[in-house]
């Protein structure tokens, strides 16, 4: 939807647009340009099945899901995530000699667990092990043992949003402490092929570490591809789901694992 001015598209009909899944321009150049857009995501899909997927609405009844809980998702989905428990403090040890060492120690309920103190990486001892949760537990006397990923390239940023009335948007970029400190992302319209996440990878400023940087051994950018597949997957098919973030995407030679991740999901409509 189009006008020749901005002022001669009221509020009113730009959210009335949006509620029909419309995107409204203010000017003709806006919409020329948007009508270009279109043109050329049509001639390089050729493919009714590659039209935007449609976003997840978010309700009333947002939450933030906790990190084991969405990594179950994730690994449900195909995402790989380390091997890990939920336990009592005084049962950590026990679940490290099970999930096998080394490990990492997370405090339940922290969405920014590195800033905060409350993961303790690397451990390789019972005792390292229990003192750390002792520390680490909260409240309720619970932490996670997680399986440590070792053998690291990168670390990278994958998430996914509802952008209305756009669609789902996925961002690319690079991850762990570096994800505050670099402006370094690239964006793409779910669904996305194998190419254009190839594509997006290759425009990152981490992208030389990936593909091997001075003799060191490239990372496993299939595995990302894979893991960015399955997400897309995850997101078209559950409708609950309004934002997703994997921080770090840890990526191996062999690998690519979701070391931590979070999830804002809402009620669903019955009728949905």
């Amino acid at each position: 939807m189009a006008a020749s001015l901005a002022e001669n598209l009221p509020e009113e009909a730009r959210a009335r647009a949006a509620e029909l899944g419309l995107a409204s321009c203010g000017d003709i150049d806006t919409a020329l340009s948007a009508l270009e857009a279109a043109a050329v995501w049509g001639e390089q899909t050729g493919n009714p099945m590659s039209l935007p997927d449609q976003p997840n609405e978010a309700g009333p009844g947002c939450t933030v899901m906790p990190e084991h809980e969405s990594k179950q998702r994730l690994g449900a989905a195909g995402v790989a995530v380390p091997a890990g428990m939920v336990v009592t403090a005084d049962r950590a040890a026990a679940a490290a000699a099970e999930v096998g060492y080394p490990v990492v120690v997370k405090a339940i309920g922290s969405a920014h667990k590195t800033e905060t103190g409350g993961v303790v990486v690397g451990l390789g001892d019972p005792a390292e092990v229990a003192s750390a949760a002792s520390r680490l537990a909260g409240d309720n006397g619970t932490v996670m043992v997680e399986s440590y990923v070792t053998g690291a390239v990168a670390e990278l940023l994958v998430s996914v949003r509802s952008a209305p009335p756009v669609g789902m948007l996925l961002t690319l970029g690079a991850g762990g402490i570096l994800a505050e400190v670099l402006d370094d992302t690239a964006s793409l319209l779910l669904p996305v092929s194998a190419d254009e996440v190839r594509g997006a990878l290759r425009q990152l400023r981490v992208w030389p570490m990936l593909a091997g940087h001075r003799g060191r051994p490239p990372a496993a950018v299939d595995a990302v591809v894979e893991a960015v597949s399955a997400l897309g997957a995850l997101v078209r098919d559950d409708r609950s789901i309004i934002e997703v973030e994997i921080n770090p995407l840890i990526v191996t030679p062999q690998c690519a694992v979701a070391a931590d991740a979070l999830m804002l999901v809402a009620e669903v409509p019955e009728n949905d």
